[in-house]
C-alpha cells in the first residue's frame, strides 16, 4: 500500500500504529539535531521530525530534503505522544519518490 493516511489525517486514534504518509515536501528545517518536514499533499499539512534517535538511513535523507520533493514516511509504534500533538516522528524510514536533487 502506497500511503495508509492522508496528511493532516493523523489524530489519537492512530496512536500506536504504524502509518504510512506520501506527499510533497512544502518546507524544510534543519536544526542540527532535529530537522523538521512539513509534507503536505492534497488535503492537508503533517509536520515530519527526525531526530539524533531516528534510523540513520532517516536522517541522512533528512539532511538532504529540499522542497518539493516528494516523499513517503513510515512511523511506527513509536509515534504514540507525538500523534497526540499531530506530529509525527520518523522512526522507521524516508523514501525519496521523485523530486530534484
Amino acid at each position: 500500500m502506497y500511503r495508509t493516511h492522508t496528511c493532516g489525517a493523523l489524530r489519537a486514534d492512530n496512536v500506536n500504529q504504524t502509518v504510512t504518509l506520501a506527499g510533497w515536501v512544502q518546507k524544510v528545517r534543519n536544526l542540527g539535531a532535529m530537522t523538521f518536514i512539513d509534507l503536505r499533499d492534497r488535503y492537508g499539512l503533517t509536520q515530519i521530525v527526525v531526530e539524533e534517535h531516528s534510523p540513520a538511513e532517516a536522517r541522512e535523507t533528512a539532511a538532504r530534503v529540499i522542497r518539493e520533493w516528494v516523499m513517503r514516511i513510515l512511523a511506527g509504534q513509536e509515534t504514540a505522544d507525538l500523534l497526540r500533538q499531530l506530529v509525527g516522528y520518523v522512526d522507521d524510514s524516508i523514501e525519496r519518490d521523485g523530486g530534484r536533487d
